[in-house]
C-alpha cells in the first residue's frame, strides 16, 4: 500500500469511527485544545507530556507545536479549536437563542418586514406580496477574554479542569455582556447589542399588564422565541407569581407563559434595575470561528474592567502566574425587524 492509499484507508477510518459514535467528541477535543495550551504555556517536552498525560502526550506536543505556528486561517478549521469555542458558545445566550447562522463575508438577505402566502384558484392569477429587503454581510470581528492561572495550577493535572470551566466562562461571559445589551457597537470593533433600538417600555410593577404590554411591542415569531434576563430577576418573577403555573423559572431559566427563558449574569444593570428582553432567535443572524489562547507569564496587567482608569499593574512573573488571552470571531445582527422588545425597569 502507497503512502496515498494509506492516507485514503486512515481516513475512511476516522470518517467510520465518526458515524459510529466512536470518534473524539466536543468535549475531548475541547480537552486536547486545553492541553495544547498548557504543553506551549510550560515549554513542555516529550517526556514531560508522556509523564503527565502518558501515550498521549507527545501527540499533544506535536498538535501545540503545529497550532502555534499555523496561519490564522489554518487555526480556525483546527477541530480542536472549533470545539473549545462551541462549547464556550454553548454556554452564552447566544448559542441557546436557536440563532440563523449564515457564512462570514457572504451577502445575504436581511428581511425588513414580512411576505405571505395565498390562496389561488386553478388558472388563476397568483398575489405576490412584496417584502423589504436589505443586504447583510456578517463580518467576524474579535472577542477577547483574559485570566489569569498560576503556575502551580498549569502543572497540576487536577487543575486541568478549573482552568477549562475559567476559560469557557470568561468567552461566554464576554459575549453575553456584548450580545444582551443596548449598547450601539463600534464599527470594525464591537456588534450592537441585539436591544439597540428595539422598542422598549418600562415595568410598572404588574407583571401581567407588563408582559401583555411587551407582547404587543414584539412583532417576531412568538414559535421561536425566547425571554432573555437575569438568574436574580427569574427568581423574582417566580416568587412574584405566588405559585402560578405559567411562570415555572428559577435562576437557570424556565418557562414564563409557555416561552423559554434564558438568564445570564452578564447584563448590564440600570439605575431601575435589570431588562427582560423577548427575542425572536429566528430573526437574529450570527456566526462564530475560529480560536487562539495567547499567554504570558512576563507582562503586568491592569486588574480593572476600566482599564483606562487608574489602577494597580500586577505583574505575572512576581506573583509567578500566567495571563491567558483568548481571542475568537464571533459577530451577530438582528436581521428581522421587530424580532427585539424591552421591558426594562424590573
Amino acid at each position: 500500500m502507497n503512502y496515498l492509499e494509506t492516507a485514503v484507508a486512515y481516513r475512511a477510518i476516522d470518517n467510520l469511527k465518526t458515524l459510529i459514535g466512536t470518534g473524539p467528541t466536543p468535549a475531548l477535543q475541547a480537552k486536547a485544545f486545553l492541553r495544547q495550551t498548557i504543553v506551549r504555556g510550560l515549554s513542555m517536552r516529550d517526556e514531560d507530556a508522556q509523564a503527565r498525560w502518558g501515550d498521549d502526550g507527545p501527540g499533544i506536543v506535536a498538535q501545540a507545536v503545529k497550532a502555534a505556528i499555523a496561519a490564522v486561517t489554518q487555526a480556525e478549521t483546527d477541530p480542536a479549536a472549533a470545539a473549545f469555542l462551541g462549547l464556550a458558545v454553548e454556554r452564552s445566550v447566544l448559542g441557546r437563542l436557536g440563532v440563523r447562522r449564515p457564512p462570514f463575508n457572504t451577502r445575504t438577505t436581511k428581511l425588513v418586514t414580512g411576505s405571505r402566502g395565498y390562496w389561488a384558484g386553478e388558472g388563476q392569477v397568483i398575489p405576490l406580496s412584496r417584502p423589504a429587503l436589505e443586504g447583510e454581510t456578517l463580518r467576524p470581528l474579535s472577542v477577547n477574554a483574559i485570566i489569569v492561572a498560576t503556575q502551580e495550577s498549569l502543572r497540576n493535572p487536577e487543575g486541568e479542569a478549573l482552568l477549562q470551566e475559567d476559560l469557557l466562562n470568561a468567552v461566554a461571559g464576554a459575549i453575553d455582556q456584548a450580545l444582551v445589551s443596548a449598547d450601539p457597537g463600534v464599527a470594525d470593533e464591537r456588534p450592537a447589542g441585539i436591544a439597540y433600538g428595539a422598542p422598549t417600555i418600562a415595568a410598572t410593577g404588574d407583571i401581567a399588564d407588563d408582559l401583555a404590554a411587551l407582547f404587543g411591542l414584539f412583532t417576531g415569531d412568538l414559535t421561536t422565541a425566547s425571554f432573555i434576563t437575569t438568574p436574580a430577576v427569574a427568581v423574582r418573577l417566580a416568587l412574584a407569581a405566588g405559585g402560578n403555573p405559567q411562570i415555572a423559572l428559577g435562576p437557570n431559566g424556565g418557562q414564563l407563559f409557555g416561552v423559554r427563558t434564558l438568564t445570564t449574569s452578564h447584563i448590564a444593570l440600570t439605575s431601575n434595575g435589570a431588562p427582560l428582553l423577548l427575542v425572536d432567535g429566528a430573526g437574529v443572524s450570527a456566526n462564530w470561528t475560529g480560536i487562539e489562547i495567547a499567554r504570558s507569564a512576563h507582562t503586568s496587567l491592569v486588574m480593572s474592567d476600566t482599564p483606562t482608569s487608574e489602577a494597580a499593574h500586577v505583574s505575572m512573573f512576581q506573583t509567578n502566574s500566567m495571563a491567558l488571552k483568548s481571542s475568537a470571531h464571533a459577530t451577530w445582527s438582528v436581521s428581522r425587524e421587530g424580532a427585539v422588545a424591552v421591558l426594562e425597569g424590573l
